[in-house]
């Protein structure tokens, strides 16, 4: 079926919509979408694109009443993928708009279950429905029909790419995330915000040496990099056992959030974390140096004394 046909129904369907204050308000802003999207998109007059930003625009009661709409306007086996990939599609989209992920996965699925004419972007869709509902093997799965879909169109895309790696890292498959990551960016330059990906992702492979090489890179140009630098530091002690390159990244972190709106909840957590570190090695004078600053970071003048006070008075809690 031609485009121009979903076009016709869906106009057809919108001029004869209910009234009612809060879906007008609903179909303006859908409106003012679509004027948007035609004076971006101009040269390309894709009008399925528009029908599914508008739909995703919409309120629940609208959109079931379209459903119910194109159902009854097209009950014919043939039409079957235009209901799915309007309605049940966006049944899916529109509850994981709301953070339905379950309730999204069953109506992506439904509409796979129909001859739909783009089924990756349903497969997106659903690989993205699939992790925010925790099932990571399903979704691993839908992540990979969808790559080699792409990869056999040549149309892999960077940000999916590392925003699966990114996915894969954070469940633990290291070596998955890096394979896509190195990939990705076979044949051209890095881009800076995806060095501490990629920094993780030869942690998590064991490459140690590679890992701290990447993110020294990274920070030597991300100066502002508040949280990079102690991401950093916790991996020189996690990983070396090195307290001194540890502490100086954990400043270096202090230093770049000066600008900072909660600056000083980031420096009082930064010099509590100090004061473990120091106190795990049994370097109590620099234990107590950092507690006394998260004292004083944390609290007024009289109680920071107070706490003070009582470590001096118990000669530091040294340990004999």
């Amino acid at each position: 079926m031609e485009i121009k046909a979903i076009k016709s129904w869906y106009e057809e369907y919108r001029q004869n919509m209910e009234t009612g204050e809060e879906l007008a308000q609903e179909r303006q802003k859908a409106l003012d979408f679509e004027a948007e999207w035609r004076a971006d998109n101009e040269r390309l007059h894709q009008d399925d694109q528009i029908m599914h930003g508008y739909a995703n625009l919409l309120m629940g009661k609208e959109l079931k009443a379209l459903g119910e709409y194109i159902i009854k306007k097209y009950p014919s086996k043939e039409d079957k993928w235009l209901i799915a990939d309007a309605v049940y599609y966006q049944y899916g989209r529109y509850y994981m708009y709301k953070n339905e992920a379950a309730e999204a996965v069953k109506w992506f699925e439904k509409a796979l279950k129909n001859k739909i004419p783009y089924p990756y972007k349903v497969w997106e869709d659903l690989a993205a429905a699939y992790i925010e509902a925790g099932d990571y093997k399903k979704a691993d799965y839908w992540i990979r029909r969808y790559m080699k879909h792409r990869r056999e169109k040549d149309l892999t895309s960077h940000y999916d790419m590392m925003n699966y790696a990114k996915f894969y890292l954070d469940i633990g498959q290291c070596e998955r995330a890096l394979a896509l990551m190195l990939e990705s960016h076979e044949n051209r330059n890095w881009y800076l915000y995806d060095l501490p990906l990629l920094a993780r992702a030869y942690f998590g492979v064991g490459n140690m040496d590679k890992g701290f090489e990447v993110y020294e890179e990274y920070l030597q140009k991300a100066k502002t990099d508040d949280f990079g630098f102690a991401e950093l530091a916790l991996s020189y002690y996690n990983y070396k056992g090195d307290v001194e390159r540890a502490e100086a990244l954990y400043l270096k972190s202090i230093e770049a959030a000066s600008n900072r709106e909660d600056v000083r909840h980031w420096n009082y957590q930064i010099y509590d974390i100090l004061s473990i570190i120091f106190a795990n090695s049994g370097i109590w004078d620099k234990c107590f140096h950092y507690l006394r600053l998260y004292f004083t970071t944390k609290y007024g003048a009289a109680e920071s004394d107070l706490f003070c006070q009582i470590i001096d008075a118990n000669n530091g809690f040294k340990v004999n």
